[in-house]
C-alpha cells in the first residue's frame, strides 16, 4: 500500500548500478493558471510507470492543485519523484472603494497568497501601506494568469454635531420643511432626505460613516386648539380632583380665578380654563360629577340559600364604578343557586374594594324518614332531628329541641318547620343488652389446601367485624395469620383472637449428588422446618442437618401432620482436576482462533472472553485466561494471541509542530519492522525539520509505506480592532486577519463575527505553537436612565441654595437654567429640568422646588379635650413630647404637650396644657339571661360620679333591675357630652342536659366497668374530681372522654363535683356546677 508522495530507492547494489537508474526531476512545486492543464513528464528509455492517479503512461495531465508522485523502474531499480501543483486564480484586487475620517490613518495589507506577487503603483513595495488623505490607489498584482493593476478611491469623512433643528412646536396648517446632510438616512425608512412635516410626533435619523455614528431626533408638536370638547370627570363624594391643563407652558385663567397649570376640585358642577399658546386662545371645560361608593346588599359575608331557590349578591350600582366577579360577571350584582366562594372586584372614583361572599346551600328537612336506633339498658340516647335554618321542632314527647335524650324503647316522630320547608322524622328505639363474651375456637394448625370454617350467631350482636376487613359472623379461612372478630352493639363491643397456621406437606430439597473433598465435612440439610426427621444409609440420625464424611448413599425419610417423603442424596469423592497442556502465544494473519481442551466430568471452565465450555473462538488481540475450577480445586492458565491483519497507516497526511521543538512520527504496528527514509528502524522518530518523511512496514502478513509532510509553524501575532462606542441597534464586524484554526468567544469559527450587545469579545487562532488571543470591548450607548429625584422645598425667607446633580458618565448636560454642569445650585422655588446626552440619545428629567416658610402653631395655653381627642400641629415633620413622631397625636392624659416641627427653614416649637375628660363608650349592647337566673341586672356601678344617669322609664340608679325581656335606654352624662345607648334584653334556654350514673360495678366482667357523666352538648371546658367519704380526691380528669374505672377502691358511696363550661341552643358558653353521689359496687 502507498499513501501521499515519498522518495524511496531501491537498490541492489547502489555502487554497481547508481549510473543507470532512471532520472526523474518534476520539480518540487510548479503552477499553472485556473482553466488550464499542466503536463508532467517523466520519461526514462525502456522504463515502466506508475502515477498517483493510476496512470501507467510517462506523462500525464493534470487539471486539480495537489501533490503528485510517480514510480519509475527499470531493471536497475526504481525511482520514484513527487511535485506540488497549485492551480492560480486570475489576479484581482482586495480592496474596495473606501473612507477614512479625517485625520486618522488606514492600514491596508494586502493577503500572502503562494505564486501571487503585488506592487503599489506609485508606492512602496511592501505589503502593507498607511493612507491619511483621500485620492486613487493602485497596485500591480502578478501570478501565473498574468498580470493587473487594479485601483480604488478613498474619501474622507467628518461627522456634523447634529442633523435636525431643535423641537418645534407648529400651528395647524403649518408645514416644517426638514433636509439632512449627505450619508444620513430617516430611521423610519423615508427614502428622500428631504421631507414636510405636517403630523406631531418624533422623527429621528441617524448618520454613520468612517467617523462614527451620530443620531438626532426632533419633536414636532402640531396645535389647532382644543374645539368645543366638554369633558365629564367623576369625583368621589368627600374626595377632591385634581383638573390640570394639557401644557404647564401654556397661561391659563380658571373659572375660579386661578392662574395655575392645575387646581384642585370637590363640588359639583361646571368649572372652565382660558388657554393662550402660540397659535391663539382657547378654552376648555369640565362637568364634574360627584358620586358615591356602592353599597353591599348583604350585611353578611355568609349567605344562606334552600334548595330550588337562589341569592342576589353584590352592591348598588353608582355612577363611574366597575365590578369585576370571579364568575366572569361585570354587573353590580349577580344571583346564585351554587354553594361556595363568590369574590369580585370594585374600581372606581372613590377606590377598589376586594370583597368576598360565602355561599352555603341548606338541605330541606326529610319526608317520613323512619330511623332505628338501638338503646342499651340503662343507658339513654339523643335522637337528633338535624339542624335546619330557622327552624322549630315538634316532638311526639311535647318537647321542642332539635335533639332529645331517651331511655326507654319505642317510637318518637318530630315535626320540622324550617326556612326552607315542612319535614317529619320517625325514630324506631329498640333495646338491646350487654353481650356475654365472645370465644372462638382455639389457635389451629392446618395443612395447605385445607380451610377452617367458622360461624359465630352472637346474641344481641349487630355488627361483625374482622381484622382483615371482612364482614359477618360466617367465613373461611385459607391462609396463616391471626384474625381477630370484633362485635358490635348500643352497649359496646366485645373482641376475640384466633391464630390459624396452614402447614405444607413436606418437599424434596437435596441434591442428587455432592462431591467430597478429601479431609473435609459436607452439611447436608433436609430443610421442611417443624418436621420429624429420620436418616439411613450411610449414618442414622434424627436431626434435620447432619455432616457427612464419607461417600455413599445418605436417606432422610419427613415426615409432618400433612404427609411423609423421602429425600436422598449421592455423595461421592471429588474428582482431581488434571492439567491441560499449556496454551503458547500465538501469532495469526488474520481471521479468528479457535482452542479446546479435553472434557473433564464435574470440572468448569471459564475464559476470559466470556466462554464457559471446554472450547472458546478467540477474534482480537489480547491477553487471555482459562481457569478449571471445582468444589475442591482450581487451575488457572495465562496466553497471549496476536491477530496481525492489514498495516495501517498512522501518520497522517500533513503533520505541523512549531519551529524551535521537535515534532514525534508514531508508525507502530504491532509485529512490523520499520525503515524510515532518515534510515532509522524504530516504530517512531523525532524530527525538526520540515520536509517529506516516509517509513516502510513489513509483517509476514503485509507491507506498507506511509509518508507524511512535515510543516513548522511559528508564533502568531494579530489584532481584530480596537475598542469601540456604538449606539444601541448598530452592528459592528469583526473580521480575522489570518487563516487557521479559529474559535470566536461564543464558539464559532466563521472568517466574520457581527456584535450587537455590550461586552468583551476575543478571537482565538491556534497552531502547532499553541493558542494565540486579541479581544476588544465594544460598549452600545442606550438611552441615559436617570432620575433628578422626587420634588423637594427651598426656604424663602433668607439665602438658601440646594443642589440639583444629573447622573455621572460620559454625557453632556443642559439645564433649563441653561448651565451644561453635572450639578447646578438653585435658590429660588420654580420647575427645572436636565437634558443628559450620550451622543446615541438624549433623555430628559424634571424637578419642581416648592417654597417653604417658617411654621407657626395655632394652641391655645390650657385647653379642655375628651380622651382620644387628636391634636394635630398642621405639618407633617413634627415631635411630640421629643417622643412620638406624626402630624397628630392621640390625647389619652391631662398634661403638657410640646410640639416640634422642622422644615428647611429652621426648627420650631410650642407647647399647650390640655385637661383631658372621658368620653363614653359601651360594649356588648346585646344581653342574655337564662330562664333560671335569679335577679338579673345591668351593672353600671363602674361609672364614676362624674357621670348621670338617666334611663329613658325614668330610673336613675347605676344598677338596673331586669323584669322583662326588651328594649332598655340610658343616657349618660359628663364634661364631654350625653352618650345615649340601647340594650336589646332577652331570655334563653341554658339547660345542656348531662347524664350522670348513680352506681357501676367496676369487677371486670366487661359490663357497667366504667363511669363518666355523658352529654351530646358542645363542652370547652370540663373538670371532674371524685371524692371518697373522708374528703380524699380519688380521681381526676380534664377530658370529658375519660372514664373512672374505680382504681381499686373499695365497695361504698364516693362523692363527684363536676364543672363545665356548654354551648347553649342559642350559641351562648354557659358554665355549671354539678356535684353528686356514686354507689361503687363490686
Amino acid at each position: 500500500m502507498y499513501k501521499i508522495v515519498f522518495i524511496f530507492v531501491f537498490l541492489v547494489s547502489r555502487s554497481l548500478f547508481a549510473d543507470c537508474l532512471p532520472q526523474v526531476q518534476l520539480g518540487s512545486l510548479v503552477q499553472f493558471c485556473q482553466g488550464g492543464s499542466l503536463y508532467l513528464d517523466a520519461f526514462n528509455s525502456g522504463a515502466s510507470y506508475l502515477w498517483s492517479t493510476g496512470d501507467t503512461t510517462p506523462g500525464i495531465w493534470v487539471q486539480h492543485q495537489g501533490v503528485y508522485w510517480v514510480q519509475v523502474t527499470n531493471h536497475c531499480g526504481i525511482v520514484v519523484d513527487s511535485v506540488e501543483v497549485i492551480v492560480d486564480h486570475a489576479p484581482s484586487l482586495p480592496f474596495s472603494d473606501t473612507a477614512i475620517c479625517l485625520g486618522d490613518t488606514l492600514l491596508l495589507c494586502l493577503p500572502q497568497v503562494m505564486g501571487t506577487n503585488y506592487q503599489w503603483v506609485s508606492g512602496p513595495s511592501a505589503s502593507c501601506r498607511q493612507i491619511q488623505s483621500s485620492g486613487w490607489y493602485g497596485v500591480q498584482i502578478v501570478n501565473s494568469c498574468g498580470s493587473r493593476v487594479d485601483s480604488f478611491f478613498v474619501s474622507t469623512d467628518v461627522l456634523p454635531n447634529a442633523l435636525l433643528p431643535s423641537d418645534t412646536v407648529l400651528c395647524l396648517g403649518n408645514t416644517l420643511s426638514l433636509t439632512l446632510p449627505s450619508g444620513a438616512v430617516w430611521l423610519d425608512g423615508f427614502a428622500s432626505s428631504t421631507r414636510s412635516v405636517q403630523h406631531s410626533g418624533m422623527y429621528r435619523a441617524r448618520l454613520h460613516n468612517a467617523c462614527g455614528i451620530i443620531e438626532d431626533s426632533i419633536q414636532v408638536t402640531i396645535f389647532g386648539g382644543l374645539g368645543s370638547r366638554v369633558d365629564t370627570v367623576l369625583v368621589c363624594m368627600g374626595n377632591t380632583l385634581n383638573l390640570q391643563t394639557p401644557s404647564q407652558s401654556w397661561s391659563a385663567v380658571w373659572s375660579n380665578s386661578s392662574t395655575n397649570s392645575q387646581i384642585s376640585v370637590s363640588a359639583q358642577g361646571w368649572y372652565w380654563v382660558d388657554y393662550q399658546t402660540i397659535c391663539g386662545a382657547f378654552r376648555d371645560s369640565f362637568y364634574v360629577q360627584q358620586t358615591i361608593a356602592p353599597q353591599r346588599i348583604a350585611t353578611n359575608d355568609s349567605v344562606f340559600i334552600c334548595p330550588g331557590t337562589s341569592a342576589i349578591l353584590g352592591y348598588t350600582a353608582s355612577a363611574g364604578h366597575h365590578f369585576q366577579w370571579s364568575t366572569g360577571a361585570s354587573s353590580s350584582q349577580i344571583q346564585v343557586s351554587n354553594s361556595g366562594w363568590y369574590f369580585v372586584e370594585v374600581n372606581g372614583p372613590c377606590g377598589v374594594v376586594l370583597d368576598s361572599f360565602f355561599v352555603q346551600r341548606w338541605s330541606a328537612p326529610p319526608q317520613n324518614f323512619i330511623d332505628t336506633v338501638e338503646i342499651c339498658m340503662g343507658f339513654p340516647v339523643w335522637l337528633h332531628a338535624g339542624i335546619f335554618p330557622q327552624a322549630s321542632y315538634s316532638w311526639s314527647t311535647g318537647q321542642s329541641l332539635s335533639s332529645i335524650l331517651v331511655s326507654q324503647p319505642g317510637h318518637y316522630s318530630v315535626q320540622i318547620h324550617s326556612l326552607c320547608g315542612t319535614g317529619q322524622r320517625t325514630f324506631h328505639v329498640k333495646r338491646v343488652w350487654p353481650m356475654p363474651p365472645l370465644h372462638l375456637p382455639g389457635d389451629t394448625v392446618m395443612c395447605l389446601g385445607d380451610s377452617l370454617h367458622i360461624e359465630i350467631n352472637h346474641p344481641w350482636a349487630n355488627t361483625y367485624q374482622w381484622s382483615d376487613g371482612v364482614v359477618g359472623g360466617v367465613r373461611s379461612i385459607t391462609s396463616t395469620g391471626t384474625y381477630i372478630l370484633t362485635l358490635i352493639n348500643a352497649c359496646g363491643s366485645i373482641t376475640d383472637t384466633i391464630s390459624v397456621n396452614f402447614v405444607s406437606p413436606p418437599i424434596r430439597v437435596l441434591p442428587d449428588t455432592v462431591y467430597l473433598c478429601q479431609n473435609q465435612m459436607q452439611l447436608l440439610d433436609a430443610g421442611n422446618h417443624g418436621s420429624t426427621y429420620h436418616w439411613s444409609g450411610m449414618l442414622s440420625s434424627t436431626s434435620r442437618a447432619v455432616l457427612a464424611g464419607s461417600p455413599g448413599w445418605y436417606i432422610c425419610t419427613i415426615s409432618n401432620m400433612c404427609g411423609v417423603r423421602t429425600d436422598s442424596v449421592l455423595v461421592m469423592p471429588s474428582p482431581s482436576i488434571m492439567p491441560v497442556d499449556i496454551f503458547q502465544d500465538t501469532i495469526i494473519c488474520f481471521g479468528t482462533l479457535s482452542l479446546s481442551v479435553p472434557y473433564q466430568p464435574g470440572v468448569n471452565y471459564w475464559w476470559s472472553n466470556g466462554s464457559l465450555t471446554n472450547s472458546t473462538t478467540i477474534t482480537q488481540s489480547g491477553l487471555y485466561e482459562l481457569m478449571l475450577f471445582h468444589f475442591c480445586d482450581t487451575l488457572v492458565y495465562q496466553f497471549s494471541v496476536t491477530i496481525l491483519g492489514n498495516l495501517s497507516a498512522n501518520l497522517g497526511q500533513f503533520a505541523r509542530f512549531c519551529a524551535g521543538s521537535t515534532l514525534t512520527l508514531n508508525a507502530f504496528n504491532p509485529g512490523a519492522s520499520y525503515l524510515w527514509s532518515t534510515g532509522d528502524t524504530t516504530s517512531q522518530i523525532s524530527v525538526q525539520v520540515e520536509g517529506l518523511y516516509w517509513v516502510r512496514l513489513q509483517t509476514p502478513c503485509d507491507t506498507l509505506i506511509d509518508s507524511v509532510w512535515v510543516m513548522i509553524d511559528s508564533a502568531l501575532y494579530f489584532r481584530i480592532g480596537e475598542d469601540s462606542v456604538l449606539c444601541s441597534g448598530d452592528t459592528l464586524v469583526l473580521r480575522s486577519p489570518l487563516d487557521g484554526s479559529r474559535l470566536w468567544s461564543d464558539g464559532s469559527s466563521d472568517i466574520e463575527f457581527s456584535v450587537d450587545s455590550t461586552g468583551w469579545y476575543w478571537l482565538r487562532l491556534s497552531n502547532a505553537c499553541g493558542h494565540f488571543y486579541d479581544s476588544v470591548y465594544v460598549d452600545f450607548l442606550s438611552e441615559p436612565q436617570f432620575d433628578l429625584g422626587g420634588d423637594t422645598v427651598i426656604c424663602v425667607e433668607g439665602e438658601s441654595e440646594i443642589e440639583l446633580r444629573g447622573p455621572s458618565g460620559n454625557y453632556q448636560y443642559l439645564w433649563s437654567t441653561g448651565e451644561s454642569t453635572q450639578a447646578i445650585w438653585v435658590n429660588a422655588p420654580g420647575t427645572y429640568w436636565l437634558e443628559v446626552d450620550n451622543s446615541c440619545s438624549v433623555s430628559r428629567d424634571t424637578i419642581t422646588v416648592y417654597p417653604e416658610t417658617s411654621i407657626a402653631f395655632a394652641f391655645n395655653a390650657v385647653d379642655v379635650v375628651c380622651r382620644g381627642f387628636l391634636l394635630e400641629s398642621g405639618h407633617e415633620n413634627t415631635i411630640w413630647n421629643d417622643e412620638i413622631s406624626g402630624a397628630s397625636v392621640r390625647v389619652e392624659n391631662s398634661g403638657w404637650y410640646k410640639v416640634r416641627a422642622t422644615n428647611s427653614c429652621g426648627v420650631f416649637e410650642d407647647s399647650v396644657y390640655l385637661e383631658v375628660h372621658d368620653s363614653l363608650y359601651f360594649y356588648d349592647a346585646d344581653t342574655s339571661y337564662c330562664h333560671t337566673d335569679l335577679s338579673p341586672r345591668l351593672d353600671l356601678s363602674w361609672l364614676s360620679a362624674d357621670y348621670e344617669v338617666y334611663w329613658s322609664d325614668g330610673y336613675t340608679g347605676h344598677e338596673r333591675p331586669i323584669a322583662t325581656a326588651g328594649e332598655y335606654t340610658l343616657f349618660v352624662t359628663n364634661a364631654c357630652g350625653t352618650f345615649e345607648q340601647q340594650w336589646t334584653v332577652s331570655y334563653r334556654d341554658c339547660h345542656c342536659p348531662m347524664y350522670v350514673a348513680s352506681a357501676f360495678t367496676p369487677n371486670g366482667d366487661g359490663m357497667n366497668d366504667l363511669w363518666r357523666p355523658q352529654s351530646l352538648c358542645n363542652i370547652k371546658f370540663y373538670e371532674l374530681s371524685i371524692f371518697d367519704r373522708w374528703g380524699t380526691r380519688v380521681f381526676f380528669t380534664e377530658n370529658p372522654e375519660v372514664a373512672w374505672d374505680g382504681n381499686n377502691q373499695s365497695t361504698g358511696v364516693y362523692i363527684y363535683r363536676l364543672r363545665y363550661e356548654f354551648q347553649d341552643q342559642n350559641g351562648h358558653w354557659i358554665f355549671a356546677d354539678r356535684k353528686g353521689n356514686i354507689s361503687l359496687i363490686r
